[in-house]
């Protein structure tokens, strides 16, 4: 048979180069449109843009006694033109200052940090005034779109691209079609409403772990028992109490598997209690600073054996149990009270404090590191002030309490670090007053921001008061939000410009910093709601920007390589099936638990490596390819198998469908079947909806007919071979049961190169950047 003509070049190659680019949008949406101030209105389609803020634009009046005394105590960490630094949060377009009476209470009661009796009423109340004038003119309630500036040029993706986006990154699932029907006729409130749902799923709580724990790290101790092992024998005897059971697990049988299956959710129960509890505190609609605050700890039925707290409360039961002596579900996870424990959120979970060590001379002070970081959005290590050399003290016993050298962080960190003083190196709960060596006295008191604790009623649960303070100050709210921000699109906030920087950047930095303070603003309203705060992010800009104009100044839009866990749950949502090493496999290539190409493609195992990979590299290059390789060669046959109807790729055409017919003619209903199938792909593997004659699918199209044409010149040789699919890419037992197929309902042969031609353009749409990025 003839071929028919087409327009792809004779390699493959070149169709699979856009994926290895790099594909943030950085876009110039901030131009200058007025006097300096900008509203914080936010445009359906064209967002805001910001001119740069200075001392030489503002508006109102604030006594030139504030400016200075902002310039004294504040601006070493809030930066002297207010847009903070690593060790302070920006004050501009500040959504969670609320006006100068509240703004004044706060520097009166918490600022400056570690020295809070320098700054009194009327000092507080004349540095407030100067805040809000020279930082915050432009953004009040009352500012509209048509004031200052706005951000221009930057247009939003479909709502149909958001819903496909949103559903993969949130669920591991495609949108279903009523979904998407509603979406496209409804717009907004419809997508509005389906990220709604999609945040009650178990899927989503399973997302949001995953989240936290990029910054947590407690899957740390997922392997074996190793989170029962760090649990002290003393305090919890029935730790590994799977071990007393007399289950017989020398040699394979029902006994070795139940032991294992004891062992698992036990560990990971008692590993991922810091996880499962942020998960609890959203799924019940709980303030979100209940992380820091909850008098309880999560347990399931098997952690709270290892605890010894079996007897306080019910679970929910399987309905097809391993054993029936353990029908109790493992993810139904129940509050409960450890006898003698006085619960603080995570901040009392044991892996949290195993998983942040200290040590007798460090004294707490990498916890107390990790909890600014983490919960505050601070860096001790860069809180400014000089380190000359003469403040290496060889003089003071006490250089940490009297040399000023080092009083600068210490002042902030050590009284954070006292706070965990009855928490032992190994997260035991030993109160210090009961040690024989007590507390030294060379560290400050426990306080926060510069407040002492009261000594009545928290001796011995200083961490309870310590996560109610943190709860309480606005850089909680930041810190969280900074979180799921970079969860969600990929990257982190915009750095703090520098003095030095671009009016542009400047510009840029506060636009995104008025957006993020709006969203931290609706989430503390919304009585810390972290819904609210997620899907702020999600409707945003920074999220959904598709195409924006005029010269780079800022980041819209999020455009960021799949991590290996999304891509996993992309990839079985899509074709149906995981990549994983057979067919009885319980572990996927790509997951974290054990897959052997997790790290590989740039995971974590929260352990030695605790930062993911976000450009590709040689090895994730070739994992990209093997990927498509493997998969296409696996799905394509499978999917053929069911009947139109039941197929997820291949839903509008046949085995046999060809561009040409029998006699070589032109067959112009299979090609437009053809065409109708691509685009439906690029919708499925995409989340693009694109027509039938668009050019995205006659260049995909242009591709089968190439492949197509070479494989008539194959099989113009006549040989046997040539009409045979490959073993591995042939279909013998059914895809679900893996059962073996009778002859006729196999699929071996190829007779007309179509299925191969399909495989090729499953290749080419598996190795594009559309289907690995998001």
């Amino acid at each position: 048979m003839k071929g028919i003509a087409s327009n792809v070049p004779k390699t493959i190659n070149k169709t699979l180069l856009s994926w290895q680019q790099t594909i943030k949008l950085v876009v110039a949406s901030f131009v200058l449109l007025g006097c300096g101030e900008y509203s914080g209105e936010e445009q359906s389609s064209s967002g805001m843009a910001c001119a740069t803020l200075s001392t030489a634009s503002v508006q109102g009046t604030f006594s030139v006694e504030g400016q200075q005394l902002y310039s004294q105590q504040c601006a070493s960490c809030h930066g002297g033109s207010g847009y903070g630094t690593a060790s302070g949060t920006s004050l501009i377009g500040c959504a969670t200052c609320g006006d100068i009476d509240t703004l004044t209470n706060r520097i009166a009661t918490t600022m400056p940090i570690g020295g809070v009796e320098s700054c009194g009423l009327d000092c507080s109340e004349k540095t407030a005034e100067y805040i809000m004038a020279a930082f915050n003119s432009g953004f009040n309630a009352q500012s509209t779109a048509s004031s200052a500036c706005s951000l221009e040029g930057v247009e939003l993706e479909s709502v149909s691209k958001t819903l496909y986006r949103t559903s993969l990154s949130l669920t591991g699932q495609l949108p279903s079609e009523k979904q998407l029907t509603e979406a496209e006729s409804a717009g907004e409130a419809a997508l509005s409403q389906a990220i709604d749902t999609y945040m009650t799923t178990d899927a989503f709580y399973d997302r949001l772990m995953e989240i936290f724990n990029d910054v947590l790290h407690q899957d740390k101790y997922l392997p074996g028992e190793d989170a029962l092992n760090l649990l002290d024998s003393n305090d919890y005897p029935e730790r590994r109490w799977h071990r007393d059971l007399g289950l017989n697990t020398s040699m394979a049988g029902h006994e070795r598997e139940l032991y294992d299956w004891l062992r698992n959710n036990t560990n990971d129960a008692v590993s991922q209690e810091a996880l499962r509890l942020i998960a609890h505190v959203v799924k019940n609609g709980r303030p979100f600073t209940d992380i820091l605050t909850a008098d309880y700890a999560l347990v399931n039925r098997y952690s709270a054996q290892a605890y010894g707290v079996q007897g306080q409360v019910a679970f929910s039961a399987l309905d097809q149990p391993l054993d029936a002596n353990y029908p109790e579900d493992p993810n139904d996870f129940r509050e409960v009270r450890i006898p003698g424990i006085p619960h603080a959120g995570l901040l009392t979970s044991s892996m949290f404090l195993n998983r942040f060590p200290t040590t007798d001379t460090n004294l707490n002070r990498h916890r107390s590191r990790k909890v600014f970081e983490i919960f505050l959005d601070t860096d001790i290590l860069a809180i400014q002030g000089n380190r000359p050399d003469e403040a290496i003290d060889l003089v003071s016993t006490t250089p940490t309490l009297d040399n000023p050298g080092c009083t600068g962080c210490h002042d902030v960190m050590d009284p954070v670090a006292a706070s965990f003083q009855n928490w032992d190196e190994r997260g035991r709960y030993r109160p210090s007053r009961l040690s024989s060596d007590g507390w030294p006295s060379d560290i400050q008191p426990r306080g926060f921001n510069g407040q002492v604790m009261p000594l009545s009623g928290n001796v011995d649960k200083s961490l309870q008061w310590l996560g109610k303070e943190i709860a309480k100050d606005p850089r909680f709210v930041k810190a969280m939000v900074k979180i799921l921000y970079t969860g969600l699109t990929g990257d982190e906030p915009l750095a703090i410009p520098s003095e030095s920087a671009s009016s542009d950047e400047k510009s840029a930095y506060a636009a995104q910093r008025f957006h993020l303070g709006t969203i931290e603003k609706d989430f503390t309203d919304s009585n810390y709601n972290l819904k609210v705060a997620i899907k702020g992010i999600l409707l945003s800009p920074y999220y959904r920007a598709s195409a924006a104009t005029g010269h780079s100044a800022g980041v819209v839009g999020s455009a960021r390589l799949l991590t290996p866990e999304m891509l996993d749950r992309k990839i079985e949502a899509v074709l149906g099936y995981p990549w994983k090493y057979s067919w009885s496999s319980n572990t996927t290539h790509l997951s974290k638990e054990g897959g052997s190409f997790n790290q590989l493609y740039g995971g974590i195992d929260s352990d030695s490596v605790t930062k993911r990979i976000v450009q590709p590299n040689g090895l994730m290059s070739s994992t990209q390819h093997l990927i498509a390789t493997e998969m296409t060669c696996n799905a394509a046959t499978k999917d053929l198998f069911y009947s139109a109807a039941e197929r997820r790729l291949f839903p509008l055409v046949t085995m046999d469908m060809a561009p040409m017919d029998e006699n070589g003619l032109t067959d112009s209903a299979s090609i437009s079947a053809i065409k109708q199938n691509i685009a439906y792909l690029h919708w499925r593997l995409f989340g693009d909806r694109v027509d039938e004659n668009s050019s995205e699918v006659n260049q995909t199209y242009d591709l089968f007919v190439d492949i197509w044409n070479r494989g008539q010149s194959l099989l113009e040789q006549d040989f046997y071979g040539n009409r045979g699919l490959r073993w591995g890419c042939s279909l013998r037992n059914h895809p679900e049961t893996g059962d073996s197929l009778a002859d006729e309902l196999r699929i071996t042969r190829d007779e007309n190169y179509v299925i191969r031609s399909w495989m090729g353009v499953l290749t080419y749409m598996l190795s594009d950047y559309r289907f690995l990025y998001e």
